[in-house]
């Protein structure tokens, strides 16, 4: 079995198992607690499935399928079975309340590495190293002081604990072995706040996402702790905040739409900073009327309202401003992209000229030569760095006119025949930038690596969903793992939302496709 089809197998295995917990626990317990830790089960594998799928040499999806199966297993499973046992007397069932109730703290552990390796997978440096062990001797001591318990009669239909050890110091293992697991999941969390500080461009990005569901979790989950055996509302928010923290961490390591988490945070604050000040606003007036007209006067009510009213107008001119500021912003992009032509065009133009001049010293002064090749290469080097940061993010020119004229232009400099059927119609230009990205990908590929002799460029929009393919009848066999190519390609699309896939069986060609949201 690959390494492919593993993460598939784990996320099948999880789907029974929280089908058959469901179905074990349905109208023993509240249903929506049943459900939302069958859902809490199924995204935490789900989201490790496919990291670990995508990238396999991450640990962290890894991680994920593994604590959460053990965690459907022992905790939604056996409390399934525990529940059915002792309504209707199966046998078994004081062992299985007893698995159930001393499971929790094995997902605390999983999310303290979950915290200490994200997002790369490995440890911020060589200090954290203990941070893994001390969280492992405070899970074994505080499960064995959790399960060994005379307690913990509350979690058994029978209302005591049939495996409590009198004997066993419970309460100075639970006073050893919690604080060291909360402990090291604290400074799992610091790793994070250290990562960020030292973070820049993209993993700043994809530290973002997860630090703010973090954040979310780092507040509702003490509290869900303390309020546990209060409240039913204490589950339910828990489940809700740990189901989001493996959708946020698998946005992030697979590049997810990166980019949105600044709009999303910058909305969020603007919208409930607008919405506490026009509460603010309003009760102010109305004390302030009220004194004015006097308490209860209707011509106090109306004229707060007609003051938040006029506050929500000036909102809308806000929003148009900045949809001009906005525009202003992609023009300022524009110039920018061609002052790096310029520049990167009259550097390459230094270059030629340093290369005719060592052809002209080719003959007399072999040292000269060399040294002035060396000069040429150092322009070359520059020259590849500052064309480097210019497909970084900006699109190229050839889309100023188009998808259409773009392609067809492609395929005239081909040197091949190329067929091409492309729609006329505009997209949004970051779609427009993948799709064309990623005709010259599969066109280079083809010309330099697949032998071909003809490829196909299609481009179709259904369903609000554009449809790109780039098909050659070459040799085959291509792997997106070992080019950087194909992988950059891959998270750029998935970054607007898109999927790619690589089709290339040996001797059968290659066919390069993506899909991606084109809103129209």
């Amino acid at each position: 079995m690959g390494r492919r089809t593993v993460p598939a197998v784990l996320f099948g295995a999880t789907v029974v198992v929280e089908i058959a917990a469901v179905v074990l626990s349905w109208r023993l317990e509240p249903e929506y607690d049943t459900i939302l830790y069958g859902v809490f089960g199924l995204t935490t594998v789900g989201a490790g499935a496919v990291i670990a799928w995508r990238r396999p040499e991450n640990p962290i999806g890894w991680l994920f399928c593994g604590f959460g199966l053990l965690n459907a297993i022992a905790s939604d499973l056996f409390q399934g079975w525990g529940l059915r046992a002792a309504a209707e007397s199966w046998p078994g069932g004081p062992l299985a309340e007893w698995i159930a109730s001393s499971s929790w703290l094995v997902s605390g552990y999983g999310w303290a590495l979950t915290f200490a390796l994200f997002p790369t997978g490995r440890l911020p440096g060589p200090r954290w190293r203990v941070l893994p062990w001390v969280g492992a001797l405070g899970l074994v001591l505080g499960t064995a002081g959790w399960a060994l318990s005379p307690d913990r009669g509350r979690d058994f239909s029978s209302g005591r604990n049939p495996w409590a050890a009198e004997s066993l110091p419970t309460g100075l293992l639970l006073a050893v072995g919690v604080p060291l697991l909360l402990g090291s999941l604290m400074a799992a969390v610091l790793s994070l706040a250290v990562r960020f500080r030292r973070s820049s461009g993209l993993e700043r990005q994809q530290l973002k996402w997860f630090v703010l569901a973090a954040s979310v979790a780092g507040v509702v989950l003490p509290a869900t702790f303390v309020l546990w055996y209060v409240t039913p509302v204490a589950g339910v928010g828990a489940a809700l905040v740990l189901s989001a923290l493996p959708l946020a961490a698998g946005a992030a390591i697979l590049r997810y739409r990166l980019y949105d988490i600044d709009l999303f945070i910058s909305r969020t604050v603007a919208y409930a900073t607008l919405t506490v000040s026009l509460a603010a606003a309003y009760g102010v007036l109305i004390v302030a009327l009220g004194i004015l007209f006097g308490r209860g006067s209707g011509w106090a009510t109306a004229a707060a309202t007609v003051v938040c009213a006029i506050l929500r107008l000036q909102l809308s001119e806000v929003e148009a401003s900045r949809a001009r500021i906005v525009a202003a912003g992609h023009a300022e992009r524009r110039r920018i992209e061609r002052d790096l032509h310029d520049g990167a065009q009259q550097r390459l133009v230094s270059i030629g000229l340093a290369l005719r001049h060592a052809q002209h010293q080719l003959g007399p002064s072999p040292e000269a030569v060399g040294a002035t090749l060396d000069r040429a290469v150092a322009e070359v080097s520059m020259a590849i760095g500052e064309l480097r940061e210019l497909a970084r993010g900006l699109p190229p020119t050839q889309l100023d006119a188009g998808l259409r004229p773009a392609v067809d232009d492609l395929a005239r400099r081909a040197p091949l025949p190329v067929s091409v059927d492309v729609p006329g119609e505009r997209f949004d230009p970051g779609v427009e930038a993948a799709a064309y990205f990623l005709c010259c990908e599969g066109l280079t590929n083809a010309v330099k690596h697949a032998n071909a002799s003809s490829v196909g460029l299609t481009i179709r929009c259904r369903q609000q969903r554009l449809l790109v393919s780039v098909t050659d009848d070459g040799v085959g066999g291509a792997d997106a793992g070992k080019g950087t190519g194909l992988t950059g390609l891959a998270d750029r699309i998935a970054a607007l939302g898109g999927t790619f896939r690589l089709d290339s069986v040996p001797g059968q060609g290659t066919t390069l496709s993506a899909e991606l949201p084109c809103g129209s």
